[in-house]
């Protein structure tokens, strides 16, 4: 199981996405994505305002 995260709006969700998956291949293993996730509800992010959307993070387990 691994949970990683991002708090930087330079890297937005597509690149995070694509950072794992680098690192899955370059590991050698699958990664199943279980969950995404970002800010709580007491930290909204704005739509008008595309840097609040900063925090990001996957919940993923390796498989066989």
């Amino acid at each position: 199981m691994l949970f990683t995260c991002s708090c930087s709006y330079h890297v937005s969700r597509d690149v995070f996405q694509a950072m794992l998956a680098d690192a899955a291949r370059d590991s050698g293993r699958r990664l199943q994505l279980l969950a995404v996730s970002g800010a709580a509800g007491d930290h909204p992010e704005l739509v008008n305002v595309p840097e609040t959307g900063y925090l990001k993070g996957a919940l993923l387990r390796a498989v066989d």
